[in-house]
């Protein structure tokens, strides 16, 4: 017998059934409709199952505040026990055709995508030079809006057209769609399509330099390696050289969906006391760069103008879960595997949520990101304070997570950051394995009073990061965050890729660092920093850098950090106690 509050979904079940054990929806928005009708008087909490198999989002699945908890009770979304339900955006692509030279052909139905997946691994968007390896630009000549590369680079010039050039930018990178092809002796100049063409010139920061690296995507040519993929768009053609064929061809997925699951109350109405427990969130997707290029500012958030001044407006990443205006939402033992752009995002109006225990791996984007950075009408310089409070994130807590191999497309985003957030706690995560910062604190360049205060980053352990660019660390802060206190970390393997590109003498926009363990950025104040073990970086290398140049039109509010005990010497049981606890080290040992 069913306990009482107890309601189950399979993918073979069905809708019109009662949601018993026996009798189970088939979908999710069908268990949350049975929710929706006896959550307004609850005595217990509510537990929806999810038995294993795959659960094919048509669309996203919104919660409101109608499918709250009350009475101070819970709902559960819950996987059933010893079984694996999977939520997928993705659709699966068959009808494939054989062609000479191992290469496999089927049509897309339409469908745009920059991800692919075969067996449940991510497949390689064809690209050159091959994974790992990477060019160098010439030249950049804002006047005529051009990049400069080695004819040698190329052999097909023609295989250029309508291609993506993705270079690296110090700090993040732009992926630019490539309008025109001038071959002029041992050069070849490209220009570009709009917008990126009309931002990524006249933007101030980051800059542009030359010996930069880059590498190029998604033309017929580049089809020459197994495991690599391309996609003609304008035939709706998918070309792929599988490693395996076989008799029966590898199931392979692209995602049709950019957010899966969004948790969207209003501030009168917040989503209350929903959880997510034992459950896999898979295969979202982002196709903007695709209509309009891509060029972050920093930790993923991108430019929607630019200017010589300085002056910026950024947009924001979609996710493939979403929360906003919510209180006490919970995600437990989840797993957040093969998206497309962030992977979980506590947007705005989030207070006392839990992101407790749950894997983050190969994420196109970040992996954790809590409260605004800026808004789009909002420069990203000034301070973020909002006239109703209810707006700032509060009270989060990020804990014993595992976050691997994140930021594998967007290398400029982060594994857990914030941005203007009060009373946020990220502790005892394990962050490794990136192209830039692991964790990132704080936004908007500024030292005046802001949302951002009485922060914690304590006990995580973070490694492996600035793998491919530079200007990061480890942990990395913004801002003054009055109150807001980092300590027990421990942070090490830490070294300066040699693939980024080193400041030219001629560049006058200032000095970019190799790569700390703590890099305690402009504006930065009203912290203490205190106890962090940090150990094998670059020598000469800082341990913690605190950048004392602030260049800004505001006036300057100094408020001073604290310093203590940082560095190889740091004392007591760091390294034992950082990182997930014993009941979560099994995370990170998860398949997927």
């Amino acid at each position: 017998m069913d306990a009482p509050g107890a309601l189950f979904v399979s993918p073979s079940g069905d809708d019109t059934g009662r949601g018993t054990r026996h009798q189970p929806f088939r979908t999710i928005a069908r268990a949350r409709q049975a929710v929706r009708e006896i959550n307004t008087a609850m005595t217990s909490d509510i537990v929806v199952y999810l038995r294993g198999g795959s659960y094919e989002l048509s669309e996203t699945l919104v919660f409101t505040s109608r499918d709250s908890g009350t009475g101070g009770y819970g709902i559960l979304y819950k996987a059933f026990e010893g079984e694996k339900p999977l939520l997928s955006g993705g659709r699966r692509i068959t009808g494939w055709r054989a062609h000479e030279g191992g290469r496999y052909t089927a049509e897309t139905g339409g469908l745009a995508f920059r991800q692919l997946y075969v067996d449940g691994r991510k497949a390689v968007r064809a690209r050159l030079p091959k994974g790992g390896s990477y060019f160098r630009l010439t030249t950049w000549d804002a006047r005529t809006r051009t990049i400069t590369i080695n004819r040698a680079d190329v052999r097909d010039i023609g295989s250029l057209e309508h291609a993506e050039m993705i270079v690296q930018l110090v700090w993040t990178i732009a992926v630019l769609r490539i309008r025109s092809v001038e071959e002029r002796g041992d050069e070849v100049v490209l220009g570009f399509e709009e917008p990126e063409s009309g931002l990524v010139f006249p933007r101030f920061h980051p800059p542009s330099w030359p010996n930069q690296a880059y590498h190029l995507e998604n033309a017929r040519a580049f089809l020459t390696e197994e495991n690599e993929w391309y996609l003609d768009k304008v035939g709706g053609i998918l070309h792929l050289l599988p490693q395996n064929a076989g008799p029966t061809f590898p199931e392979t997925i692209v995602p049709h969906l950019e957010c899966l699951v969004r948790i969207e109350g209003t501030l009168e109405r917040p989503v209350e006391n929903v959880r997510f427990e034992g459950l896999t969130f898979a295969h979202s997707g982002w196709t903007r760069p695709d209509d309009c290029g891509h060029l972050p500012l920093q930790a993923g958030m991108y430019s929607l103008s630019a200017s010589r001044d300085n002056v910026s407006y950024v947009g924001r990443p979609p996710a493939a879960v979403e929360v906003s205006n919510a209180r006490g939402v919970r995600f437990d033992r989840n797993r957040f595997v093969n998206l497309g752009a962030t992977a979980l995002d506590l947007r705005s109006g989030a207070r006392e949520c839990v992101v407790c225990g749950n894997l983050f791996r190969e994420i196109a984007g970040s992996a954790i990101l809590v409260g605004i950075f800026s808004k789009e009408d909002q420069e990203v310089h000034l301070p973020y304070l909002p006239e109703d409070e209810r707006e700032i994130c509060r009270d989060t807590r990020i804990e014993n997570n595992h976050v691997e191999r994140a930021a594998q497309e967007d290398h400029g985003c982060v594994g857990i950051g914030y941005g203007y957030a009060e009373a946020t706690t990220i502790r005892h995560n394990e962050v490794c394995c990136l192209p830039w910062t692991g964790i990132h604190c704080g936004w908007g360049w500024t030292t005046k009073h802001s949302a951002s205060r009485d922060n914690v980053i304590r006990a995580n352990h973070v490694h492996h990061v600035v793998q491919l660019l530079i200007d990061g660390a480890a942990i990395y802060t913004l801002s003054c965050q009055p109150g807001t206190v980092i300590e027990d970390n421990h942070l090490h393997a830490i070294h300066k890729s040699a693939v980024a590109a080193w400041r030219p003498e001629s560049d006058a926009t200032g000095v970019y660092l190799d790569c700390p363990g703590i890099y305690i950025d402009e504006g930065s104040g009203g912290m203490t920093v205190r106890n962090n073990l940090i150990e094998d970086i670059d020598a000469g290398a800082e341990a913690l850098h605190y950048n004392k140049v602030f260049r800004t039109r505001e006036e300057f509010v100094y408020r001073p950090n604290v310093y203590e005990n940082n560095g190889p010497d740091a004392e007591g049981d760091i390294r034992e106690q950082a990182g997930p606890q014993p009941a979560y080290r099994d995370i990170g040992a998860w398949p997927g």
